[in-house]
C-alpha cells in the first residue's frame, strides 16, 4: 500500500497525459479516512487522465445505496447544490461521472473536464476544510506531561554524562507535532518557496531556536531539577522556532521585527515530522505561503 500510494502521487505530478499511474486501477483504492490533498490531483494543472484515474480510487461499484440512488444523488448536487460536505458522496459521483465516459465516451472533452474539475474541487475544499477543523495544534494533555516529565527526572539523576542527557533530552522533545512549533516565517523562505512554485526544496530551510538557543533551554533544566510547572513554563517558553532560509540560519543576518511574517502555530502548519524535519505539503502548506505572498507582495 505504501508503495502504490508513493506511486500514485508520482503520477500526479507528473504532466505527460500519456503516462499511467504504475498502480493497479482495479484494486488501488483509498479509503475515504485515509485521503489527502496529496491524493488529490488539481485540476488547474492536471489533465483528465488524471482525475479520470482518481474517480477510480473509491470504487463505488461496492455501495449499494449509491448503485440505487445515483440519478437522485446528481441532481441534488447539480440542482441543489448537496452533498458538498460528504467525501463519500462526492467521490461515489465523480466515480459514476468516470464510468458514464468510459462506456458512452467519447464526449466533448472540455465538458467532460470541466465535470470532472468541479466534483475535484469541491473534495480539494472539503479537504481543506476538515483540516483546518483537526489540525489545530495543541501542547501536550496533562498526562503526557507527566510522563515526559518523569522521563526528565530520570535522565537529570542518571550518571550519564552531560553531552548523553543533553542528548536524550532533546530526543524527548522531538518528533512530535507539538515540537519545534513555528510561530513565524522569513519572507526570504516565502521567496525561496514562490521561486520553487512553493514546492518544497531540500536543504534549503531550517527551524531556528531565535528566542533562545536549544542547548540553554536544554542545559538549564539539567543545573537543577525543576518543579513540573516551572520545567514545563521555561521548556515551552523556549521551544518557539522561526522557519528561515539555510542561509539565513548560517549568517544571522535577519531582523526580526522586519523580516519575520507571525504565524498562529495552532493552525498546525509546518509541524514536526515524525522522524526528522518538518512536514509540508504543497496543497497544504503552499496553498497557505501563496495567500502569505500575496498579502506581503513577496
Amino acid at each position: 500500500m505504501k508503495d502504490d500510494i508513493q506511486n500514485w502521487r508520482k503520477f500526479l505530478n507528473q504532466n505527460n497525459s500519456t503516462d499511467e499511474p504504475k498502480v493497479n486501477l482495479l484494486e488501488f483504492q483509498i479509503p475515504h479516512n485515509k485521503l489527502t490533498l496529496e491524493d488529490v490531483p488539481d485540476p488547474a494543472k492536471c489533465e483528465i487522465v488524471h482525475m479520470s484515474a482518481f474517480a477510480l480510487t473509491f470504487n463505488a461499484y461496492n455501495d449499494q445505496d449509491f448503485n440505487q440512488n445515483i440519478k437522485k444523488y446528481l441532481a441534488e448536487y447539480i440542482y441543489d447544490r448537496k452533498h458538498k460536505n460528504s467525501l463519500r458522496h462526492l467521490r461515489g459521483l465523480l466515480f459514476f461521472e468516470q464510468r458514464a465516459e468510459h462506456f458512452v465516451g467519447p464526449t466533448d472533452q472540455k465538458a467532460y473536464k470541466i465535470r470532472l474539475s468541479n466534483i475535484v474541487n469541491d473534495i480539494i475544499n472539503l479537504l481543506m476544510k476538515k483540516n483546518t477543523h483537526h489540525s489545530k495544534a495543541k501542547p501536550p494533555n496533562e498526562q503526557i506531561k507527566k510522563e515526559l516529565y518523569g522521563i526528565y527526572t530520570a535522565i537529570y539523576k542518571s550518571s550519564v554524562s552531560l553531552n548523553k542527557k543533553e542528548r536524550m533530552l532533546n530526543s524527548i522533545f522531538g518528533y512530535e507535532a507539538w515540537s519545534w512549533r513555528v510561530v513565524g516565517i522569513s519572507k526570504k523562505a516565502v521567496l525561496e518557496f514562490k521561486k520553487n512554485n512553493f514546492k518544497y526544496k531540500s536543504a534549503t530551510f531550517q527551524r531556528d531556536h531565535y528566542f533562545q538557543a536549544r542547548y540553554v533551554t536544554l542545559r538549564k533544566m539539567l543545573n537543577e531539577l525543576m518543579n513540573i510547572n516551572k520545567w514545563w513554563d521555561w521548556y515551552w517558553e523556549n521551544d518557539k522556532t522561526l522557519l528561515i532560509t539555510k542561509k539565513e540560519h548560517n549568517k544571522k543576518n535577519y531582523n526580526f521585527d522586519k523580516d519575520i511574517i507571525p504565524i498562529d502555530w495552532t493552525l498546525g502548519y509546518f509541524e514536526s515530522g515524525a522522524t526528522m524535519g518538518f512536514n509540508y505539503a504543497k496543497k497544504r502548506e503552499g496553498k497557505f505561503l501563496e495567500k502569505l505572498a500575496k498579502e506581503y507582495k513577496i
